[in-house]
């Protein structure tokens, strides 16, 4: 059989009661401020502001709901438009929207959540046994020494005074009772005090600490239906994306704890042991304990040397704005990502270097003043697609420029070294008396020497070939202009004035024009002078053969002259002088 309660218990809890009437008193405020149809007591406010939010049923369905529009966004846009602009004084809040302000308060429910989990510690195990009634939890307990009480108000005095013009028990509630009214509650609680706390759980925390701003319910319930704003997901901190579907979101996630108990062991909150703070008695401590590094107010994490170190495990940052690393040296022990082919890489004040990948190719591009320099300790490779090295630049020694691994160019000390052949799209530009030298021993060299404007082609060993199907030189001044011609299998031409005057042929030479020859000149067969001219003078020095048979008797060229030359008659001219 349940003991029943001692005097002891029954003043104490008459004590508590008294406090709470005071409470609910001062929270209550006037019912003249009271903006409702029933504006005559506080019951009647509350049960018109139940049915206008549940109706007579007890579920929260679109069946319910009494609004126009029959389903939730369209009933909130429809209160929306009904309760007008907000701001954050009005609220009580530092928010000026009703989602930032849900958001909020979301804190402040978690912050309760913890606290209730203290509370949880300090209540204990709730049975019948403890608590020394025969109800089994604490709400029904309370209604049974409450109906208790009921029955001795009128033989024991408040330990506490009253804030009622009553200085009773009897008489204070007789007073919040003329005050309440007489009117039934609509809620499911079947008290005063039972239906606040069940409209507490649904509005939120409302009463407790600075969150009226005018002082008791019905004036911050006033202010606050007029000054509902925009309503998003984002700005709430839920996935439900109206007031209503949020706060439920949320009583859901509370039913969560209180189901399980709000007790170091809370599956819905974790297991304080589980910890890694220093603090690990409370949640109130350790999250304490992290603000000490972490200012939500400022958004900032501010504790001197290794302020923030992620020691495992993966750790991200999503912002939408700006993230600042604000220290002397910031170290990364493992890999730096940037996920999206949008993301770069930018250093030095005016973002001069920017390295980034464009989804395409990958660039180090430099928009600053200066140089881009890279600088190695020791050699500085680079390297194509599995390691094949394009070009290296050796430390205080030769660059290498490479095509598919193999070596091409290399600069020396002299100049530079070309593996392969070289192929020029222009020409190659070289000063006077700049030599190109071909051959082992340097055979064969091309110059010009910037002295009269002579260019060489000094040939040292052996003879100079020039092979072509057609070797032509030409006027420096007319590239048109041919001055000799020398055809592959065929003729030598040489030019005067682009004209040509000499051919040699399959027989000998053919000549264009005069001949002029030196006095003395001979012409010359099989080492014996054949022909020499003097002047106008030719001497034969030989017998000329005719090349057809002659008709005379002699058979030689002079002898056939002289003998035609004796048969000739002699001819006198008009003075009688012979003719020769």
């Amino acid at each position: 059989m349940t003991a029943k309660p001692t005097q002891f218990d029954i003043s104490s809890t008459f004590s508590q009661l008294v406090t709470d009437f005071n409470t609910v008193s001062l929270d209550l405020g006037g019912t003249g401020r009271l903006t409702t149809n029933q504006d005559s007591d506080a019951v009647s406010a509350i049960n018109e502001l139940e049915v206008a939010i549940r109706g007579t049923s007890n579920n929260l369905a679109a069946s319910d709901i009494t609004t126009t529009a029959k389903n939730l966004v369209g009933s909130v846009n429809e209160l929306d438009a009904e309760l007008g602009t907000i701001t954050a004084g009005a609220m009580g809040t530092t928010a000026s929207t009703v989602s930032a302000a849900v958001l909020e308060l979301h804190g402040e429910v978690t912050t309760a959540t913890t606290n209730i989990a203290t509370i949880n510690t300090s209540l204990g195990t709730v049975s019948a046994g403890n608590m020394g009634t025969s109800a089994s939890t604490v709400v029904t307990a309370i209604a049974e020494l409450e109906a208790e009480i009921d029955t001795l108000n009128t033989k024991v005095s408040p330990a506490t005074s009253l804030t009622t013009t009553a200085t009773t028990t009897v008489g204070g509630i007789n007073e919040l009772d003329a005050e309440i009214g007489a009117a039934s509650l609509a809620t499911s609680a079947t008290t005063v005090k039972g239906a606040i706390n069940e409209l507490h759980g649904e509005i939120g925390t409302a009463i407790s600490g600075n969150h009226l701003t005018a002082g008791n319910i019905g004036a911050s319930l006033n202010s606050l239906a007029t000054k509902i704003g925009s309503v998003t997901a984002g700005n709430m901190g839920t996935t439900a994306s109206t007031v209503v579907t949020a706060i439920a979101e949320l009583e859901a996630e509370i039913d969560v704890i209180n189901s399980q108990g709000a007790g170091p062991s809370n599956t819905a909150i974790g297991t304080l042991t589980d910890l890694t703070t220093s603090t690990q008695a409370n949640l109130v401590a350790a999250v304490n304990e992290i603000e000490a590094v972490f200012d939500a107010s400022t958004h900032e994490i501010s504790a001197g040397t290794n302020a923030f170190d992620v020691v495992s495990g993966a750790f991200t940052i999503d912002a939408s704005g700006t993230i600042r690393l604000d220290a002397n040296t910031t170290y990364v022990a493992g890999n730096l990502d940037m996920s999206t082919d949008t993301g770069r890489l930018r250093l030095g004040a005016s973002n001069d270097l920017i390295i980034f990948h464009d989804g395409s190719n990958s660039y180090v591009q430099d928009n600053g003043t200066g140089d881009l320099i890279i600088r190695g300790s020791s050699n500085i490779s680079l390297q194509a697609a599995g390691g094949t090295i394009g070009a290296n630049f050796a430390a205080a020694g030769a660059v290498t420029l490479n095509h598919a691994g193999n070596q091409k160019i290399i600069t020396k000390s002299t100049g530079a070294g070309i593996t392969g052949q070289l192929d020029l799209s222009s020409h190659l530009d070289m000063p006077n008396n700049a030599i190109v030298k071909l051959g082992t021993a340097d055979d064969l060299q091309i110059y010009h020497t910037g002295t009269g404007g002579h260019g060489n082609l000094d040939n040292q060993t052996g003879v100079l070939i020039l092979t072509s199907s057609e070797t032509r030189m030409v006027s420096t001044d007319d590239p048109t202009e041919i001055v000799a011609k020398f055809i592959s299998g065929g003729s030598v031409e040489l030019y005067e004035n682009n004209s040509k005057k000499f051919e040699t042929t399959t027989t000998g030479i053919d000549v264009t024009g005069n001949i002029d020859l030196d006095n003395g000149a001979k012409i010359r067969s099989n080492s014996a002078d054949a022909i020499t001219f003097a002047g106008a003078n030719v001497t034969m020095g030989g017998t000329i053969t005719p090349s057809v048979s002659l008709t005379t008797s002699a058979s030689t060229v002079a002898a056939a002259i002289n003998e035609l030359k004796a048969s000739i008659p002699i001819v006198y001219n008009a003075a009688g002088s012979a003719l020769n």
